[in-house]
């Protein structure tokens, strides 16, 4: 279980380079994610090869869902509560649409079954919330 963090985190690490591996072969995208295993020390709990066939569905979901999208990988939000006080962190990823409209991704891995991801989903709200504020508050 202390390793599903460490996975966590090498799985982001990876998808968050996904703009810049544009046009690499599979060879090199598999360096990058042995080398995003190797960082997070979770070497033989997930594979390079795991890693880069998930960035791959992942960049055919954008692309056929969101053609022409820019991407914008670890977009700081800084900001002061409704609530009162402040929220501070990053977007993971913003989708700038070609018509100006946003998609927000935050990703997330957790060792769930299928049946479990509308619950698990559902515990994230807040983190849907503050987005949704970060947004209507800086236009």
């Amino acid at each position: 279980e202390e390793d599903y963090a460490a996975i966590g985190d090498a799985t982001h690490t990876y998808l968050g380079s996904l703009p810049s591996m544009q046009g690499l072969s599979e060879s090199q995208k598999i360096v990058i994610a042995e080398r995003c295993i190797s960082g997070f020390g979770v070497i033989g709990k997930i594979t390079p090869q795991m890693l880069v066939h998930s960035g791959e569905r992942f960049c055919k979901w954008v692309s056929d869902d969101y053609p022409g999208a820019k991407w914008l990988t670890e977009v700081p939000v800084i900001g002061s509560r409704a609530a009162g006080g402040n929220w501070r962190g990053a977007i993971d990823l913003v989708l700038v649409l070609q018509d100006g409209g946003l998609v927000i991704i935050d990703h997330k891995s957790a060792p769930i079954r299928r049946e479990q991801c509308e619950a698990k989903a559902r515990s994230y709200t807040g983190q849907l919330l503050a987005y949704e504020e970060a947004l209507i508050s800086h236009g």
